[in-house]
């Protein structure tokens, strides 16, 4: 639920938003944008939007960032995006604030202690595991995951080609198990289940 409350105070206007958010209560499992050497992997999470809005925002940042290709999930009634391309923390706040992807993704790496961006894989409640559905072609020069890359191929089928361009050497990528309270609800009268 969001309210939002407004005052005229001395000539002045006072205005707040607030938003109230159902309490975590399914555990699930994804994968973080951390690399070995402290960069991020770029994600991004859109929720409630068509995958026309979603197509549109990451062409816009390929050509404005310069990025490589962007490969699309589908993920229940949203997407998720993961670009291989590895930059400064700064830098992937930058490209995320160019999208209208969904505003608590881009500050939730405030609650989780290893302070990146995590995208679920697994199955959650009722909600299938997010599915590969396409790539946005990008054609961009920074150095990319390899541990990542490696993901995506071995879990999603993705065919990342880790033969062009220039790859770091790094093998280990980092999954974390956190709370969610966004779950699909079952039938009326029965309890929500868990994945």
């Amino acid at each position: 639920m969001k309210l939002s409350w407004r005052a005229d105070i001395l000539g002045k206007v006072l205005f707040a938003k607030f938003q109230v958010l159902d309490k975590p209560h399914t555990y699930t499992v994804g994968i973080t944008s951390r690399c070995v050497d402290g960069k991020h992997v770029l994600f991004a999470d859109w929720d409630g939007v068509s995958e026309k809005i979603v197509r549109w925002d990451i062409s816009c940042i390929i050509k404005e960032f310069e990025l490589s290709d962007c490969y699309i999930f589908r993920s229940g009634n949203g997407f998720h995006m993961v670009c291989l391309d590895k930059m400064p923390f700064a830098d992937v706040v930058k490209v995320q604030g160019h999208t209208c992807c969904d505003y608590a993704f881009r500050v939730a790496l405030q609650t989780f202690n290893e302070r990146s961006w995590v995208l679920r894989v697994v199955k959650k409640g009722e909600n299938s595991a997010p599915k590969f559905i396409g790539i946005i072609r990008g054609s961009g020069k920074r150095e990319k995951s390899l541990a990542h890359a490696t993901f995506l191929n071995k879990y999603y089928g993705v065919g990342v080609d880790t033969n062009a361009g220039v790859w770091d050497t790094e093998n280990d990528i980092c999954f974390i198990k956190y709370m969610t309270s966004k779950c699909k609800k079952a039938e009326k009268g029965r309890g929500e289940h868990n994945g």
